[in-house]
């Protein structure tokens, strides 16, 4: 797959790859070193942390796993 240059909110850059899957129109999921994140159509990251698992809720939410916890967020 191709990878895409992302910056995430650290100012940091690493090197993410796509997953093809779309989450909702504009939003992509986005995994590196087994774990995930929500960018925009830009790749600019907007999720505030990384997620072990992204599974798409209701209308621009989604449930994050991280730890073995799930939890309900809104983008």
């Amino acid at each position: 797959m191709e990878d895409f240059k992302i910056e995430v909110f650290s100012d940091e850059e690493f090197y993410y790859k796509k997953l093809g899957k779309l989450l909702y129109h504009g939003f992509f999921i986005v995994e590196k070193d087994k774990k995930f994140v929500i960018t925009d159509e830009f790749f600019n990251v907007i999720t505030k942390g990384m997620f072990d698992e992204i599974k798409p809720a209701f209308r621009y939410h989604f449930w994050g796993r991280t730890n073995e916890h799930w939890r309900l967020y809104n983008m």
